[in-house]
Formats: C-alpha cells, sequence, structure tokens
C-alpha cells in the first residue's frame, strides 16, 4: 500500500485519516458473479493507497466483494475505513442491516454505519422522530462510528445525501 501517493484528510470529527478519494460500491463492484473482476479493483484501490471503502447492501454483491477481500488480507482491512449503510428507516431495520453487512464482510466492525438515500423530508422525519428511530443500538465491536447521531452530546443527523456535513459521531 503507498502511503503518500494520495492526499490525505482527516474524516469529520473521527480524528481518522483518510485518502481524498475512495472507492465505492459503483461499477463491477455494483455486479454479482464478478469476483475476480471486482477483486482486481479493490486490490489496485489499496495497491495505490486509497483507505476509504464504501459499499452499502443496495449495491448488489459490493459487501461480499470486499469480504472476499478483507478475508484474505486482515492486516490492510486494519489500516483502511470501510463505511456502508442501511436503507432501513427505523431501529429494527437498521440492525438487522448491520448484522448483514457484517456477516457478508466477514468482519467484526464498521468504521462508519450510515442512512442510505435520504433525499426527502419525509425521509428525514423517518428517521429524526422523537424516539430517534433510525439509531441503532451501540453493541461493542460492531460499529466504531455511527453516521447518524449523538456527536459528543449533541444530536446531529448526518445523512448520506448531505443534509448536514458535520462528519459522523464517534461512538466509544
Amino acid at each position: 500500500m503507498k502511503d503518500d501517493a494520495i492526499p490525505k484528510t482527516i474524516f469529520g470529527q473521527t480524528g481518522q485519516v483518510v485518502t481524498v478519494i475512495g472507492l465505492g460500491g459503483e461499477g463491477v463492484l455494483r455486479t454479482h458473479g464478478q469476483e475476480e473482476a471486482a477483486e482486481a479493483v479493490i486490490g489496485e484501490a489499496i495497491g495505490e493507497g486509497i483507505t476509504y471503502f464504501d459499499s452499502a447492501k443496495a449495491y448488489a454483491g459490493s459487501e461480499e466483494y470486499y469480504g472476499r477481500v478483507w478475508s484474505r488480507r486482515p492486516e490492510t482491512r486494519d489500516r483502511v475505513f470501510q463505511a456502508s449503510k442501511s436503507a432501513s428507516r427505523d431501529r429494527k431495520g437498521a440492525e438487522h442491516d448491520l448484522d448483514g453487512t457484517l456477516k457478508r464482510m466477514g468482519i467484526h466492525h464498521l468504521d462508519l454505519w450510515q442512512i442510505h438515500d435520504v433525499r426527502t423530508e419525509e425521509d428525514f422525519l423517518d428517521i429524526s422522530g422523537p424516539e430517534e428511530p433510525w439509531r441503532p443500538s451501540w453493541k461493542p465491536g460492531k460499529k466504531e462510528r455511527s453516521g447518524s447521531w449523538e456527536s459528543r452530546g449533541t444530536t446531529i443527523p448526518t445523512c448520506w445525501r448531505g443534509l448536514f456535513v458535520n462528519g459522523p459521531s464517534i461512538r466509544s
């Protein structure tokens, strides 16, 4: 992994340094049955020094493709920032999605768990009600940071589509 090939920045309020360019879950990663091609793309990104990797259940096989790579390269997984997302608008659904994501990726935690595809006021209200219905219960080891709630005591929803740009919160 190249260390200085791509400029880096601190990711939001996490303090974690990531490359300003990341690899998302589109293109060949948004397929099924293209393991060799997908692994080649991920491997090239790692080789070029990319440290931010994004996926979502909605991106077809992206989570499984990352999982194949991380299972073969656990030392690399420990040095990168892996994000994923839930399209669920309720706590139970988001927890189910998180468990599925971790299983598909064969990992114990994500570095960022996000609310996917928040486009309308109704979407925003669904996830930000007074009971905080989206917030999954925090379970040690499942996710390092959540892109959803509680930033040092302040409730700040951080939605995937950029409703707020305050960065993710830290769960510890």
